[in-house]
């Protein structure tokens, strides 16, 4: 707890707090701390504190680039690692279909959940899959603290992204993150952060995740169905959705009444047979 409140300040750098427990650690003692020792109580600090992958303890998983901090201040690594987007011209609007479900549904991009802050929303095209962070109790009692290591508007577009892809006035998403969170022990919270209007789908209303928004976008526009499911879900081009499903029960019919054709004819030619003395 000391470790962290030092670390809530943004006068303290990594030296200087590694004095201070040099310091405290030692008095009226013969002993040294190993400087390795009390780092590693840094790393660890500013993870509980920020709930993102800081440092390299080796058996640690995360999705992206591990984020070191060996000088200065906690706050320049944070700023560094949640820069918001800047230079981007794209003006378009999320539509309502793109959602966690259909994710999963029209694309085949699996769901991940992870307790790294910095790894939601990440991408990852090998496996075909999504993280999302789903600890929105941590974020909104993060809101309320005077800790100001990440921004109210970070936490807030956090937030905002959960309620796009886990809308809550959409039951299937809301079912499909009721199976996640009994099977995954995820935050309740984060199926029930509410959902966006039209307007507020637009993706200049995200600053911190705009990048990762725009590449999943890319990646569900680029997808094409591969499934019948699929097919039946993916109504984004309407005229090929129609096209196909006509086309299919055109295709249905047809095998359907020659199947019967078929049948009647034999059992005409039976009938005929058996009438023969």
């Amino acid at each position: 707890m000391r470790i962290v409140a030092w670390l809530r300040d943004p006068n303290e750098d990594r030296g200087t707090i590694r004095r201070k427990l040099q310091a405290k650690h030692t008095a009226g003692q013969t002993n040294l701390v190993a400087v390795s020792d009390l780092d590693a109580s840094m790393t660890l600090a500013a993870r509980v504190l920020l709930m993102v992958s800081i440092g390299d303890f080796g058996l640690s998983v995360t999705i992206g680039q591990p984020i070191l901090w060996e000088s200065g201040p906690l706050q320049r690594v944070v700023d560094g690692v949640f820069e918001p987007a800047t230079g981007h011209l794209e003006t378009f609007r999320l539509p309502k279909i793109f959602n966690a479900v259909n994710l999963g549904r029209i694309a085949g991009i699996k769901v991940c959940w992870t307790s790294n802050l910095a790894d939601h929303l990440l991408m990852n095209d090998d496996e075909g899959m999504v993280t999302l962070f789903h600890h929105v109790t941590f974020l909104k009692l993060h809101q309320k603290s005077d800790c100001l290591l990440l921004s109210d508007a970070l936490i807030s577009e956090t937030i905002l992204t959960l309620a796009l892809l886990l809308p809550s006035n959409c039951r299937a998403t809301r079912k499909y993150f009721e199976k996640c969170r009994a099977r995954f022990s995820l935050d309740p919270a984060a199926g029930y952060c509410g959902h966006m209007s039209a307007r507020a789908r637009r993706i200049e209303s995200f600053r911190h995740w705009k990048d990762r928004l725009t590449i999943l976008k890319q990646a569900f526009d680029d997808s094409e169905p591969h499934t019948i499911s699929s097919w039946w879900y993916d109504d984004r081009k309407r005229v090929q959705w129609y096209t196909f499903w006509i086309a299919a029960l055109v295709f249905l019919l047809t095998v359907v009444f020659g199947t019967i054709q078929s049948i009647t004819a034999v059992i005409q030619a039976w009938v005929a047979v058996k009438s023969i003395p």
